[in-house]
């Protein structure tokens, strides 16, 4: 366990100097916000099954009320370490979309993230990676590619 010890230490580190961010509205609002070229109810069934895709399972779903969330989805696992202790606890994702109909034709979608450590939702927290190839904006900007493409 001793020789365990640096490895947790050096995998906290290595996480805290990544995800230093706060998950804030504006960046939702950048980012996590897109607007389609399509009538809500076309968009509402393609995010559902773009998020089905990325294997997302939908908790709820309601088109009257514009609003599909998923369950969490499973993204890892975190640990630390203490003398003679280690403990392990698994982390997840799960999303909120809303939809907007702001025409006939055109449908804003608001992608809401949340993140859970074990059973505790962190999403408040500095926990946030926005940037490079595993960040936020990209699973965002993946997801939005992925329902144009669908169009």
């Amino acid at each position: 366990m001793k020789k365990l010890a640096p490895t947790f230490i050096l995998i906290l580190l290595t996480t805290s100097v990544f995800a230093q961010k706060k998950m804030t509205q504006k960046v939702i609002d950048e980012y996590g916000t897109k607007i389609f070229e399509a009538p809500k109810e076309q968009i509402f069934s393609l995010v559902k099954k773009v998020l089905e895709s990325n294997n997302y399972e939908i908790d709820y779903e309601n088109l009257e009320k514009g609003k599909i969330i998923t369950k969490k989805k499973v993204i890892g696992e975190s640990g630390f370490a203490g003398v003679g202790t280690a403990q392990f606890r698994t982390n997840y994702r799960q999303y909120t979309a809303v939809f907007e109909s702001l025409s006939p034709n055109r449908t804003k979608v608001v992608l809401i993230p949340k993140i859970w450590i074990g059973e505790a939702d962190v999403s408040e927290d500095r926990i946030w990676v926005l940037k490079g190839s595993a960040g936020e904006i990209k699973l965002w900007q993946n997801i939005f590619n992925n329902i144009q493409e669908r169009l």
